[in-house]
């Protein structure tokens, strides 16, 4: 996704955070700017510059279920534990 935002580095990154973070706060800037280590201004300039290069409203019930599964999707993810391997 972020390769997608500003043509991906860090700047597509700082984007995809706080797109992440606007998502997993309930849409409350000021926690996702605190959780960012940055000021609410810059916050609530990612998200618009979100919504231009993507085309979407982060407003759309459906384009927040879309970026949940989306960013969900993007987590590493830790392989499960082997049952037979584990001690008796």
């Amino acid at each position: 996704m972020s390769a997608s935002l500003g043509g991906g580095g860090e700047s597509g990154a700082l984007i995809e955070e706080s797109v992440r973070g606007h998502l997993e706060t309930g849409r409350h800037i000021r926690e996702v700017a605190h959780g960012a280590h940055v000021r609410v201004n810059t916050v609530r300039y990612r998200l618009p510059r979100f919504e231009e290069l993507t085309g979407t409203s982060l407003d759309a019930p459906d384009t927040a279920v879309e970026l949940s599964w989306a960013l969900a999707a993007r987590e590493p993810r830790t392989p499960p534990r082997d049952p037979a391997g584990s001690a008796p």
